[in-house]
C-alpha cells in the first residue's frame, strides 16, 4: 500500500465528518440523531436499488442502442450471440456504483425531512417535549442521551464519507486489476517480441515517449488503487457497499463486477499462455490439457463468463461450421484425416449454452489432448501409419470413453465411425483388387452379420468385430482390435434393419458410401 494525497483528502473528509457528526449529535441527542443515522442506512438500500435495478439499466440501454448504431459495434453484434445482452450488463455495472452517490443524497434528504416531520407529529400527539434535561432518576440512556447522540453521529458521519468514496475507490480497484492482468500478460511476452517491440520503439521515439505516458497512467492508477487510506476503507465496508450497486441482473442472475474481475483476472494469466498453443497446435500437451480444464472450471462458477464464452464459441463454432470466418477468424486448420470429427466437434459447440459450455469444453479440451498425444495428426491421413498408431495404443478406447461421459458429446462417436471407415476404404477398395475376391469378403461379412440377430449389442459389437479382423486379414489387409470394434458398432448401428436379415449388397453399399466419400 501507498500514502498518496487521495489518503490525505480520506483522512480529512473522515476526520471533519466524524467531528462533525459526533458534535452534532453530542448536542441535539440520540433520538434526532438515530433519525439521522436511519435515513442513511435506509438511502443506502433503497439508492441501491434504484441505482442498479432501474436507472442504470435503463441508461445502459439507450448507450448500448447507440452503440448498436456504429458500423463496428453493429458487426459484432451480429456475430456474436447475446453480446448487446452482455454489453448492457457491463455498462450498467459501471454505471450503477456512481450512479447510486447521486440518488443516495437526494433520497437522505428526503427521508431525513420525511423522518423528522413524522417525530415532530409523534412528540406533539403525545404532549411531549423534544428535549430535556437528565434527571437523578432517569434512565441509563436518558442520562448518556448526549453520549449515545455523539456515538451515532460519528458513525453516521463516517458511513457518509464510506458511500461517497466507495464508488470511487471500488472503480479504482476495478481498473487496476484490469490493468494488472493486462500488463501481467505483457511481461509474459516472448523474447521474440520484446526485442520487435525494443526496435520499434528504438525507430520510433515517438512511440515510446506514448507507451511511457500509458505505463506512468497505470502506475497512478496502481498507487491510488492501493492507497492506504483507500484500502482501509474498502475492506472496511467500502466493498460492500460498492458490490451492492456494481451490479447487474442477467437472466436472473445477479452479477457483481468486483467478482466477475477476480474471475477473469485468475484465468487470464492461463489462458494467454495457452492460447496460442491452441490456434497453432504446436506443443499442446497435458499440462495445457490441465490449465484449460482449471480454466473451464472457473467459467463454470461464473455465469457472467458462462454467458461470454458460450457466446463467442456458439457463434465462433456456427460460422467455422458453415466455412465462413468469425469475426475475421478462419476457422483452425487441422489435418483433414479426423476433418469430419472436427466437424462434429464444432456442431456440438454450435449449441453450447451458459449452462452446458463448462461441460462441453471440458470435454472437448480432454478429447483434444487425446487427438494430440497419440499423434495421429502428424500423419497427414497416411492409413499405414494410421493403422500403426491405432495398433500400439488405446486412442480410440479413450476417445470413445471420454466423449460417452458427456451426453452432448456422446453423437461424436458416429464421427469415429465415419473416421475408421474412411481410413480403412482407403486401402480396402481401390482399383487393381480382385472383384471376386471383395465380392467374397463383403458375402463373408454379410453373412456373419446375419447370424448375430437377436444378440444384444455389446456381444455383436466383440463377435462382428473378431471376425471382420480374421477377414479383413484373408483379404490382405491388417486391422487393429480397436479399429475393428468401431467398424463393427458402425455397421451394427448403421445399417438398416440390422436386427433382421440383410443382404450381401446392402453390405456392400455400407462400405462403399466411406469409399465414395474419400
Amino acid at each position: 500500500m501507498t500514502f498518496t494525497i487521495f489518503s490525505l483528502v480520506l483522512i480529512l473528509a473522515v476526520a471533519l465528518n466524524v467531528s462533525k457528526g459526533a458534535y452534532d449529535g453530542y448536542r441535539t441527542g440520540s433520538t434526532k440523531t438515530i433519525i439521522a443515522f436511519l435515513s442513511v442506512i435506509i438511502s443506502l438500500v433503497l439508492g441501491s436499488i434504484l441505482s442498479s435495478r432501474v436507472i442504470a439499466p435503463l441508461l445502459s440501454s439507450l448507450i448500448t442502442s447507440a452503440l448498436y448504431q456504429t458500423e463496428l459495434f453493429a458487426f459484432l453484434f451480429e456475430d456474436i450471440n447475446r453480446l448487446y445482452v452482455i454489453v448492457a450488463a457491463v455498462i450498467s455495472m459501471v454505471l450503477s456504483s456512481i450512479i447510486f452517490v447521486l440518488v443516495f443524497f437526494v433520497l437522505r434528504s428526503i427521508c431525513h425531512v420525511i423522518m423528522s416531520i413524522v417525530y415532530k407529529k409523534a412528540l406533539e400527539k403525545n404532549g411531549k417535549k423534544e428535549e430535556g434535561s437528565a434527571g437523578e432518576n432517569d434512565t441509563w440512556y436518558k442520562r448518556n442521551d448526549k453520549q449515545i447522540g455523539a456515538l451515532v453521529g460519528g458513525i453516521t458521519g463516517f458511513l457518509t464519507v464510506l458511500i461517497l468514496f466507495s464508488p470511487v475507490i471500488g472503480t479504482l480497484k476495478s481498473v487496476d486489476a484490469v490493468a494488472s492482468m493486462i500488463t501481467g500478460n505483457n511481461d509474459n511476452t516472448s523474447e521474440q517480441q520484446i526485442s520487435a517491440d525494443q526496435a520499434s520503439a528504438d525507430e520510433d521515439v515517438n512511440e515510446n515517449e506514448d507507451n511511457s505516458e500509458s505505463g506512468g497512467v497505470l502506475d497512478v492508477i496502481s498507487d491510488y488503487a492501493n492507497d492506504f487510506a483507500g484500502t482501509v476503507m474498502y475492506y472496511c465496508g467500502g466493498k460492500a457497499i460498492y458490490d451492492m450497486n456494481a451490479v447487474a441482473e442477467i437472466d436472473g442472475h445477479t452479477v457483481v463486477l468486483s467478482q466477475e474481475i477476480e474471475s477473469i483476472s485468475s484465468i487470464a494469466q492461463e489462458l494467454f499462455e495457452v492460447v496460442p498453443s491452441i490456434v497453432n497446435l504446436n506443443g499442446f500437451n497435458s499440462d495445457h490439457v490441465e490449465k484449460l480444464g482449471d480454466i473451464c472450471e472457473t467459467v463454470d462458477d461464473s455465469y457472467f463468463l458462462s454467458l461470454v464464452t458460450s457466446s463467442i464459441v456458439s457463434s465462433a463454432s456456427s460460422s467455422w461450421s458453415r466455412g465462413d470466418e468469425f469475426i475475421g477468424f478462419s476457422r483452425p486448420d487441422f489435418n483433414y484425416s479426423i476433418s469430419a470429427f472436427t466437424d462434429s466437434i464444432f456442431s456440438v459447440l454450435a449449441t453450447t449454452t451458459p449452462d452446458t459450455v463448462g461441460d462441453d469444453l471440458s470435454t472437448i479440451i480432454r478429447v483434444c489432448g487425446i487427438i494430440m498425444d497419440s499423434g495421429i495428426l502428424k500423419t497427414d491421413g497416411d492409413y499405414d501409419a494410421i493403422m500403426e498408431i491405432l495398433e500400439n495404443s488405446d486412442f480410440l478406447n479413450e476417445l470413445i470413453s471420454e466423449l460417452e461421459k458427456n451426453p452432448r458429446t456422446e453423437p461424436l462417436i458416429d464421427s469415429l465411425h465415419l473416421f475408421a471407415m474412411n481410413s480403412l476404404m482407403s486401402t480396402i477398395k481401390f482399383e487393381g483388387y480382385d472383384i471376386d475376391e471383395y465380392n467374397g469378403l463383403m458375402e463373408d461379412i454379410t453373412e456373419q452379420f446375419n447370424r448375430m440377430s437377436g444378440q444384444p449389442h455389446d456381444k455383436k459389437v466383440e463377435t462382428l468385430a473378431n471376425y471382420t479382423v480374421e477377414y479383413l486379414q484373408d483379404y490382405g489387409v491388417d486391422v487393429p482390435a480397436d479399429v475393428a470394434k468401431v467398424i463393427a458398432d458402425a455397421m451394427i448401428t448403421n445399417i438398416p434393419n440390422s436386427d433382421g436379415y440383410i443382404t450381401t449388397e446392402q453390405m456392400q453399399e455400407f462400405f462403399e458410401q466411406y469409399y465414395q466419400g474419400n
